[in-house]
């Protein structure tokens, strides 16, 4: 289940409640565009989150901006420390590939490896 930023932002107590449930169901918490709103480190440690996506904002910059680098990097090793995933969303290049696994990224997301397609398309990829 991917929740964005802004839904954090709502009735917090329901949220948590909602995603705990969703979690001990056995799915997956992500906590999409990481980055690109008013979450903080405290929603990481409030709700059950499983895989923090940092937003493509960062993910573009990673070839220019060292900025963007230092902000993904940390991103990675509270991940890494939390034992998160962290995924790189936008990733369109294979720099930008190398560079987020370098910094830490656990997994990547883009047109580097594919547009989103329909369902049906699915038991053909």
């Amino acid at each position: 289940m991917e929740v964005t930023e802004s839904v954090l932002m709502g009735d917090v107590a329901l949220v948590e409640r909602n995603l705990t449930q969703l979690r001990d169901h056995g799915m997956s918490v992500s906590l999409d565009d990481y980055g690109t709103g008013w979450a903080s480190l405290s929603a990481i440690k409030r709700f059950p989150i499983d895989v923090v996506k940092i937003d493509r904002t960062f993910t573009a910059g990673l070839t220019t901006n060292a900025l963007d680098r230092a902000i993904v990097r940390g991103v990675a090793e509270i991940g890494r420390v939390l034992r998160l995933e962290v995924v790189a969303e936008g990733v369109e290049t294979d720099e930008q590939a190398w560079i987020a696994q370098d910094l830490g990224c656990t997994e990547l997301q883009g047109y580097r490896y594919g547009a989103a397609a329909p369902l049906s398309t699915l038991p053909s990829l």
